[in-house]
């Protein structure tokens, strides 16, 4: 991230971690099939979910997608498994594409929101 001039402070990823750990055991159980990370900006915190194995997929629903998900998503490439496109974003509200999205999906999806208040 730093090569390409895009930042992600480390607040906002201790912030992924730390949401992250204390849901792991339980979305480990629920086996999704993909990860919904609601009002998600970065990425980082469904990108955890990938790169641990909890879902093959993430999609991340803000209307604002800001420049550091994309060096983000190609810093963690490597680590998000075999799927051609395990990381996908949806700049629309979430009172939209949520629905959507769950309505679309067949399998488990696990909705997770660490800052939507």
């Amino acid at each position: 991230l730093a090569e390409s001039g895009q930042v992600l402070r480390a607040k906002e990823m201790r912030e992924a971690c730390a949401f992250y750990d204390a849901v792991r055991k339980d979305a480990r159980r629920s086996e999704p099939s993909l990860v919904i990370d609601v009002c998600g900006g970065h990425g980082a915190l469904g990108m955890l979910f990938v790169a641990n194995g909890v879902a093959p997929k993430a999609l991340v629903i803000d209307q604002l997608r800001p420049t550091s998900h994309q060096g983000l998503l190609r810093a963690w490439r490597p680590f998000l498994g075999a799927e051609p496109d395990p990381v996908s974003y949806d700049e629309r509200p979430l009172q939209v594409a949520l629905p959507e999205a769950l309505a679309a999906h067949e399998g488990k999806c696990l909705v997770v929101a660490c800052h939507a208040c």
